[in-house]
């Protein structure tokens, strides 16, 4: 019997697909990447259960002719087989705020979790409901109580209905102006970025006696991917917002707002991507102006007015700074290991700084 698709439903940004599948012996949650991501990243399966009575031993032979197995008797609750899902099965597929990962959920009750973070691992994992104990070759592990993903999941789903409400951005739009007019003045110009795609976000600019100052707000309302992946404690990395400072004796209104557009561009990135943006970065670009030709992104180049208690969601928002950079020294960063933290260490020793000002390589 060939698989029924029993839901489908697309993430945010139109990356990745998930589906829920069933056929006459089993019913799988699949996350599958798009048309632009397929050679990148794999196809997730997460077993949800078996409607026939459950074999000993997983069937190597379906495997291997690509169809979804049915979990031995011994890993799942059900060794005799539970319902299939009929046309009323109130099934509901959620992401989560990353955009890598999703729960299917019946009702109220938490069926099966795919994380975000499994997507970056050589061998992904999953959990369900159904699963009682591990079982190494699918995969899959059980759904328990106490999994921290339940406590994440809670918290998206407060996500989520915290956007039902049209005022939701007036509040964190004004905060974010408050943070910045608080810093650097009143805002001069106001650009939204979005492209009438949800979340909102906007760049501002801010004009000071010698630089112009241009900020990302709404970046940070998303987690980024990969972050819960590369650290033990994310909740310092996960947020960003970017921005770039600008000699304005220096640099022409042309070129000041090519590099407000190349930071305006790089907002949505790591969704659209599947990516994420952190400290020693760099970005090749043609809006950096000649000579240099990409950008490094950093925090620690900043020695403006202090940032204080500057966070959303309880994370910490880590600013970063576009810093223009030539080619000799965008060839370092990219050719060795950390290398963009080492040539950052370079370029703070000479006193380049948050503020884009003309200057010869230093490599």
């Amino acid at each position: 019997m060939p698989a029924n698709i029993l839901l489908e439903t697309q993430n945010v940004r139109n990356t990745l697909l998930a589906t829920v599948e069933q056929n006459d012996q089993t019913v799988y949650f699949y996350i599958w990447p798009g048309d632009n991501l397929y050679r990148t990243y794999p196809m997730r399966a997460c077993w949800v259960r078996n409607i026939q009575p459950a074999p000993v031993s997983l069937d190597l032979s379906r495997m291997e002719e690509g169809l979804p197995p049915m979990m031995p008797a011994g890993n799942c609750d059900h060794p005799e087989g539970a319902a299939s899902f009929d046309e009323d099965h109130n099934l509901e597929i959620v992401w989560f705020e990353e955009d890598d990962g999703a729960a299917l959920l019946q009702g109220e009750e938490v069926l099966a979790i795919i994380p975000g973070w499994s997507l970056y691992m050589e061998h992904p994992v999953a959990y369900a409901q159904s699963c009682t104990v591990q079982n190494e070759q699918l995969n899959m592990f059980p759904l328990e109580n106490d999994n921290a993903l339940l406590q994440r999941l809670d918290k998206t789903f407060s996500f989520w209905n915290s956007w039902n409400d049209d005022k939701n951005w007036d509040g964190i739009q004004s905060y974010f102006l408050s943070k910045y007019e608080g810093l650097f003045g009143a805002h001069t110009q106001y650009f939204a970025i979005d492209g009438n795609k949800w979340p909102p976000m906007a760049l501002v600019r801010f004009k000071r006696d010698q630089y112009d100052i241009f900020l990302t707000l709404g970046v940070s309302i998303r987690p980024m991917p990969w972050v819960d992946f590369l650290f033990d404690d994310a909740s310092g990395f996960r947020r960003i917002e970017l921005g770039v400072a600008i000699d304005n004796t220096q640099y022409t209104e042309q070129e000041m707002m090519q590099m407000a557009q190349f930071i305006a561009g790089m907002a949505d990135s790591p969704w659209n991507k599947i990516s994420w943006l952190g400290e020693g970065h760099t970005i090749d670009s043609q809006a950096a102006s000649a000579p240099c030709t990409g950008f490094i992104l950093s925090s620690a180049v900043y020695n403006g007015p202090s940032f204080e208690d500057f966070s959303l969601y309880d994370d910490k928002i880590n600013l970063l700074w576009a810093v223009p950079i030539h080619a000799t020294e965008m060839q370092s960063a990219i050719s060795q290991s950390n290398g963009g933290f080492m040539l950052l260490e370079k370029l703070i020793e000479q006193d380049v700084s948050w503020v884009t000002k003309r200057r010869n390589a230093i490599l």
